[in-house]
């Protein structure tokens, strides 16, 4: 049976091309996705690269994307912890690491941008355990020296300025550096940070890393952790997590989408594959072939092409994988060290998918096959069976209560992320069901479409009437494509233009100075000369409280400036903010079950504990929660003013106030747009990789199909030219066909789409408690409808031309 099959296959190698080319595209990028998300799994930081033991400070909770927060040691106790490890035997060279946030700068232009969860400071010290190297001058000996990173452009000797927590410094370039980080004198970056959290060790050649081990985790006891080989991973930097968390939902959406529509394409493409091998069929049922043998013939056909193009597939994600891994590195969806590491599990789980793929593609043709009669091997006629099975009936139905049930769902959901949910859903079952029912309808809408009595006309009507399943798997892939366009930039775009407003609407001040690009905060003098200016300022500092095991962004902001800002009060007085108090906003009060009066046991970033009462929950705020300033600069040397909120002072004269500060004065209006400019970018990339994914393969699928089907149509092709048309006539209707369906195809999967995407605006509406206008980028979708036009016609136009010629028709 193997044998036939390897005989049948190498025998319909025409048919079953375009089914190889998807399955190897589609396991081509499964491969590259999972090499790079291996390759992209957690690693030990390099700045410890040649440390062999790291002892990390005591965990107090963690952040957002699981980062842990640790407990910096104070002085005394950083200096008992680094004498106690030095004592042991085989240590060579105990070090803290002390980490603050650090930039260099020339007047307006950053030379080192970074971000709040991405501190470039150092003690000089710290450098010798690895990542980066001084490759020019000296270490720096004193305050107002640095070694600066080589990427800023400076040489040794140049003058810049160093922003810190501390303000703004004049210092001199000592050195330079490999990487990133800014280095300091020791005692320096002891003053400018919080306290180390990290001590580096290196060990004497040939000394016993398991037993040196086992003494600092007696030394250290329960109030830290003593990390070796991989599980240095435990204190990845939180930039590098939240870079990876980004790419893994794009490299997840990829696969998966890869996955689904080859599995879509392997199917539909053998479901036709038996449709026209009828015949050959029927005649191995007359020679004696059960319907198993006849099963397990078209399955081990399915082995053959799954396997050859299984391998294939994997050799080009292979060689598309550092391509691939270097984009989104570059887009700062993967770490900044990112490196391709090619393993043999990723390959063998694509090969196997693969079959897997292949095999789950067929099983429902083969199941078709299966009741050809032997009676088939005679038939001479070409017309079409019913194209609507059973299974076909069933998917049909089944999407489009679906679809009903789902917008229903969302139009009585609460919540503006519920309707979403139910929008998506309600899109992807209504175009699962206009898919499968599409041999229904499609016929009666093109005749509706094409209308008059000229030739061309009448034989579009008759051939989309006799092709049902021709033109019904063109509709299918542009129908998803377009459905899926609309659907992903109407949610986006409504989603970000509902909560841009909302959110400058909630801004509560004429202007807002915020920290320039590449700039974590704003720095001392900016807010002195910002207050030299009278007005208003409401100028809170950004820290970080551990309420329970989760560390929440919390703001330092006194009992007026709070008041000023024009929050929702659920519960409570926000006026009796006050030391061993809080302010919780709703979603962080309902995260930790408490309200008004509560006492929550609350974890400092210096380690500090205390209960704070809870004295007003309020709703539409930027953080969590909110201290007063006084508490949140006792407990966190770092904190730092994210933002100031100003009103009473002129526009104008402000930007020339703080003119080569780096800051930015804006309005509301302006420094939303700049805030989610980050979040469009990635947005915008997530667009074009899933969008231009499903172009690729919606290509794919209507050539396949086209290609197959296209040499089913040389007796009516010959017969018109018997009649007199013209191989331009007969091109003409041709095209006239894929044009009409795509067209169709393009409007039915906006129309499908368009009801979910209102649903969405009228839950924000709800949830927002505003009025949510619904946004589609039509000239992104008008793009897809376009290049969907256009590889519809060169699917029909092109094995068209060539079967004509082939066969003389045009003679």
């Amino acid at each position: 049976m193997f044998s036939l099959a390897v005989s049948s296959a190498r025998h319909q190698w025409r048919n079953l091309l375009g089914s190889a080319v998807a399955l190897a595209c589609g396991i081509g990028l499964l491969s590259a996705t999972l090499l790079v998300i291996v390759s992209a799994q957690p690693r030990p930081p390099a700045q410890y690269a040649d440390a062999d033991i790291v002892v990390a400070s005591e965990v107090l909770g963690e952040t957002y994307n699981s980062t842990p927060v640790r407990k910096p040691w104070d002085e005394s106790t950083e200096n008992s912890v680094v004498a106690r490890l030095g004592q042991v035997d085989g240590v060579a060279s105990v070090v803290p690491s002390s980490v603050f946030p650090a930039q260099l700068v020339e007047g307006d232009r950053v030379l080192t941008p970074t971000d709040r969860d991405d501190p470039l400071g150092h003690n000089i010290s710290s450098s010798t355990l690895g990542g980066n190297r001084i490759i020019a001058g000296s270490p720096p000996v004193e305050a107002g020296q640095i070694v600066a990173p080589e990427s800023s452009g400076l040489v040794v000797g140049d003058s810049t300025a160093l922003v810190t927590a501390a303000g703004r410094t004049d210092v001199i370039v000592a050195g330079l550096a490999q990487g990133r980080s800014v280095y300091v004198d020791d005692a320096t970056a002891r003053t400018l940070s919080g306290g180390a959290t990290t001590i580096g060790v290196i060990l004497d050649e040939g000394a016993d890393t398991d037993s040196v081990r086992a003494e600092f985790a007696a030394i250290v006891g329960a109030s830290g952790d003593v990390l070796t080989g991989d599980d240095l991973v435990a204190i990845e930097s939180s930039a590098d997590r939240g870079a990876r968390n980004i790419g893994s939902q794009l490299l997840g959406a990829m696969g998966l989408l890869a996955a689904t529509i080859t599995v879509f394409i392997v199917a539909t493409t053998f479901a036709f594959t038996v449709t026209q091998r009828r015949r050959e069929l029927g005649l191995l049922r007359a020679v004696g072939a059960t319907p198993g043998q006849v099963r397990r013939m078209l399955l081990a056909e399915a082995v053959v092409i799954g396997a050859v193009s299984s391998v294939v597939g994997s050799m080009l994600g292979c060689a598309s994988a550092p391509m691939l891994g270097g984009w989104m590195r570059d887009a700062g969806m993967l770490p900044a060290g990112w490196e391709l590491s090619i393993t043999a599990m990723p390959v063998l789980a694509s090969v196997v998918t693969g079959l897997v793929v292949a095999v789950t593609g067929v099983w429902f043709a083969s199941r078709r096959a299966t009741q050809v009669q032997p009676m088939e091997s005679l038939r001479e006629a070409q017309a079409e069976r019913s194209p609507m099975t059973r299974a076909r009936w069933i998917a049909g139905g089944i999407g489009v209560v679906a679809a009903f049930g789902f917008a229903a769902a969302g139009a009585t959901s609460g919540s503006g992320g519920s309707t979403a949910s139910f929008a998506v859903a309600a899109v992807m079952s209504a175009i699962v069901g206009a898919t499968a029912l599409g041999p229904v309808y499609l016929p009666r809408l093109i005749r509706v479409f094409v209308r008059g009595s000229s030739p061309t006309a009448e034989l579009v009507r008759a051939e989309s009437s006799h092709g049902v399943r021709r033109v019904s798997s063109v509709l299918s892939p542009i129908l998803v494509l377009v459905g899926f366009a609309v659907m992903l930039t109407g949610l986006i775009d409504t989603m970000d233009k509902a909560f841009g407003e909302t959110a400058s609407a909630a801004v509560p001040s004429e202007l807002v100075v915020s920290p320039g690009e590449g700039t974590p905060a704003l720095s001392l003098d900016v807010v002195d000369t910002v207050r030299s200016y009278g007005g208003s300022v409401v100028a809170p500092v950004a820290t970080m409280l551990v309420y329970g095991e989760r560390a929440l962004d919390v703001w330092g902001i006194d009992t007026a400036a709070l008041s000023s800002m024009g929050l929702t009060t659920d519960e409570g007085s926000v006026d009796r903010l006050a030391p061993g108090t809080a302010v919780l906003d709703a979603d962080a009060a309902s995260r930790l079950g408490v309200g008004v009066g509560a006492a929550v046991p609350t974890v400092f970033p210096d380690g500090a504990q205390e209960l704070l009462e809870v004295v007003a929950v309020v709703s539409g705020g930027p953080v969590f929660s909110y201290v007063d300033t006084q508490t949140a600069l006792a407990h966190d040397r770092v904190a730092m003013t994210p933002l100031l909120y100003v009103d009473g002072v002129e526009h104008a004269a402000l930007t020339d106030a703080l003119a080569g500060t780096g800051a930015r004065v804006e309005t509301p209006e302006q420094y939303e747009s700049a805030g989610n400019a980050e979040d469009a970018r990635l947005l915008g990339l997530f667009e074009l990789a899933l969008v231009g994914l499903s172009l690729g393969f919606a290509a794919l699928a209507v050539a396949n199909t086209m290609l197959m089907a296209t040499s089913d149509r040389r007796p009516a092709f010959t017969l018109l030219h018997r009649i007199g048309a013209t191989r331009r006539q007969i091109l003409g209707v041709v095209a006239a066909e894929a044009a009409v369906v795509a067209v169709i195809s393009a409007v039915l999967g906006a129309v499908l789409a368009w009801p979910a995407l209102a649903g969405v605006a009228a839950g924000l509406a709800d949830d927002l408690g505003t009025s949510v206008s619904l946004e589609v980028r039509w000239s992104a979708v008008a793009g897809v409808g376009a290049v969907s036009l256009v590889i519809a016609l060169g699917s029909a136009l092109l094995p068209a031309a060539r079967l004509i010629r082939s066969a003389g028709a045009a003679r």
